[in-house]
């Protein structure tokens, strides 16, 4: 195959120039005429019993889940591995609240109302509160006689899983050192310039709901909002304006979709609510604290013979995502090594925090980190310089299955390893009195999620798969809509190069819709560093369905067998000579003028396809952080950061 005219080509971002001048609709942008401001009643408990609410506020209505109940049903679990408990989840609290900024109730302005007015009523809502104990250390919660998050499931561990195999306590019990640490990762939140938000309208003449969201993933928001409002897919329409940032915690189902949508129903008007940053703060799901109880044995040539570790997962108030990143970490912790006995227990449990869930790394950093650090201390230890301890110990055969039961299907990581020992060779930095020192770690992702064992190993409702349709229009060009949500990516600018380079067409005919569930095929959409390699399958599968409708349509309109007519560079040619016969703009204008439609092509030359990976891409990175420390003040300053990046072919 020659060379690339837009695959790998540098492209002008087509998204950019629309953002940088200002054109971006961001939800706080929305206006819908007559939309009525909502805000929320939040508790300022961490965990408490509702004993009343008063409200003495003029000119806006209050709503509690006293109001909702018979009309809405609880949250659903998204990730829920076997075995593990799932609580009641209301969209707004009713008998107790579980987290400071839960929100208790929702107050609805007037027509005459300003956004500050509203928060002016706001503190005319008073709610009477029983406090009780809070629990906000994870391993307190999972204590037996522990209070309570959730009384109708007796207690706060929600889950408990072992993987991993060998002798574990005989491999460490003749290792010649074990290394054991109590390590701790703290939770992390994903402060986005845009905050979440809701507007919600509802049209009675057609008993439509129509929903915008800050969401990634709009296909499976209408799914959800379908089983907790009671009614048809058909009839909701979910749409993802220009999201801004996501991190992930845009990638779950939150309780001011479901009020916002019950309300647009109730009152027969559209509604709208925007976070504030500190609201987002307290009420935007956070990546969940772990503590690890880890352990690894090693011998004296340098190998890793067993690793053992005891996890303690913060799932917070527990939400629909809470229970995936940490079967993600249990499933990540031998890392890019081969070690022979592993055992990884993982208990998950509830406490007096935000909801945890999706967030950067979705639970492999956390892995990442308490894996590294104990191999550093390992090195150092025996006296082995930290890439020869590494280059001893990382997988060098693949396929390779880790004790684990993640597969890596290939890489080279004593390469990474080679290439950063050439580099840190040559680096001389210059100090100004302090100490320098190098550090050393292994970090790896998995992307194109979609695989359902993969899935299913959490536990997950959501699949992997995720569809395209391509349509040529009558003038040769090209409308591709797509089921992904990009939201800063570039998909636009990706999915349209490779339209263009495989349909053998000019990049700026091809458009690129989504976000929207009337128009786009159904799909997952956008995180887990799946898009690229999910929507792109899904459209080559496209592709080669169009070229194949072409072709056949090229053959009865030019009276030339199929067998002798092939498909390049956006022209029908002659198989034995090669000439150019007809065009693809030439195709789609005879194919929409026909009266007649022929088999096997349809009245347009369209296809839409589902595609689901077979497996992960997993890339790999060695890091190399030089620092300089002031022994007087304890100060670090990053001298040097060096990444060799493993990301395939």
């Amino acid at each position: 195959m020659g060379a690339h005219k837009y695959i790998g080509v540098p492209l002008p971002r087509r998204e950019d120039m629309r953002v940088l001048l200002g054109g971006a609709t961001y939800l706080a942008d929305l206006r819908v005429p007559g939309a009525l401001d909502c805000v929320f009643v939040r508790s300022q408990h961490h965990h408490a019993r509702i004993r009343g609410v008063s409200d003495s506020s003029e000119g806006v209505r209050l709503f509690l889940w006293e109001d909702m109940k018979n009309e809405v049903g609880s949250l659903p679990a998204i990730t829920r591995p076997k075995g593990s408990l799932f609580p009641n989840v209301s969209a707004l609290a009713s008998s107790k609240v579980r987290f400071a900024g839960e929100p208790v109730g929702v107050v609805v302005c007037g027509d005459s109302f300003n956004r500050y007015r509203l928060q002016d009523e706001l503190e005319r809502v008073e709610v009477e509160y029983e406090p009780l104990d809070a629990l906000l250390d994870v391993e307190s919660a999972s204590k037996e006689k522990s209070t309570l998050i959730y009384e109708e499931l007796g207690t706060n561990t929600l889950y408990t899983s072992v993987v991993g195999d060998g002798d574990v306590e005989g491999a460490l019990t003749t290792s010649d050192m074990v290394f054991s640490r109590r390590l701790v990762f703290p939770a992390n939140y994903g402060s986005a310039l845009e905050p979440r938000g809701v507007v919600a309208k509802y049209d009675e003449s057609s008993d439509t709901l129509t929903l915008w969201s800050t969401t990634q993933w709009p296909h499976f928001v209408r799914t959800l909002l379908s089983e907790v409002l009671g009614r048809p897919e058909s009839k909701i329409r979910v749409i993802a304006p220009d999201v801004g940032g996501g991190f992930g915690n845009k990638q779950d189902f939150y309780r001011e979709e479901v009020v916002l949508a019950w309300l647009a129903i109730k009152l027969r008007a559209p509604v709208r609510w925007v976070a504030t940053r500190s609201e987002d703060m307290h009420s935007t799901v956070q990546s969940g604290l772990q503590v690890h109880y880890a352990e690894i044995g090693v011998n004296r040539a340098g190998r890793i013979v067993a690793l053992r570790d005891r996890v303690y997962a913060d799932l917070g108030s527990v939400g629909p995502m809470s229970f995936g990143p940490s079967v993600i970490t249990q499933l990540s912790l031998t890392g890019p090594y081969d070690i022979g006995a592993v055992r990884v227990e993982l208990n998950c449990v509830a406490t007096n925090k935000p909801p945890t869930g999706a967030y950067r790394g979705y639970g492999q950093q956390q892995a990442a980190y308490v894996l590294e650090r104990l191999v550093e201390e390992a090195a150092r230890s025996l006296g082995l310089h930290p890439l020869e301890f590494r280059k001893r110990n990382v997988v060098t055969r693949f396929p390779y299955t880790t004790k684990t039961g993640r597969v890596l299907e290939c890489g080279d990581y004593t390469g990474m390893i080679r290439t950063c020992e050439e580099l840190i060779g040559s680096l001389h930095p210059s100090s100004q009195g302090g100490r320098v020192g190098f550090g050393f770690a292994f970090g790896f992702e998995s992307g194109g999620i979609g695989p359902v064992c993969i899935q299913d190993s959490v536990g997950a409702r959501h699949k992997g798969f995720d569809s395209v349709r391509l349509r040529v229009e009558a003038d040769g060009s090209v409308s591709l809509f797509t089921g992904l949500s990009p939201h800063g990516q570039g998909l636009e600018t990706t999915l349209s190069q490779v339209c263009a380079e495989l349909l053998g067409v000019d990049v700026d005919k091809v458009m690129v819709y989504h976000g929207d569930t009337l128009s786009s095929p159904y799909g997952f959409g956008t995180w887990g560093s799946r898009s690229a390699v999910v929507g792109a399958g899904a459209l080559m599968m496209c592709v080669e369905e169009v070229k194949q409708k072409v072709l056949r349509f090229a053959s009865r309109a030019l009276g030339i067998e199929l067998d002798q007519l092939e498909y390049s560079d956006g022209w029908v040619t002659s198989r034995d000579s090669g000439a150019k016969l007809l065009s693809l703009a030439e195709v789609a204008r005879l194919n929409y003028q026909s009266s007649t439609r022929q088999d096997g092509v349809g009245s347009s030359l369209e296809a839409e396809a589902v595609y689901e990976p077979k497996g992960l891409t997993i890339s790999g990175g060695l890091h190399v952080a030089v620092v300089e420390l002031d022994p007087d003040t304890g100060f670090v300053r990053l001298l040097k950061y060096i990444l060799i990046h493993d990301s395939g072919r």
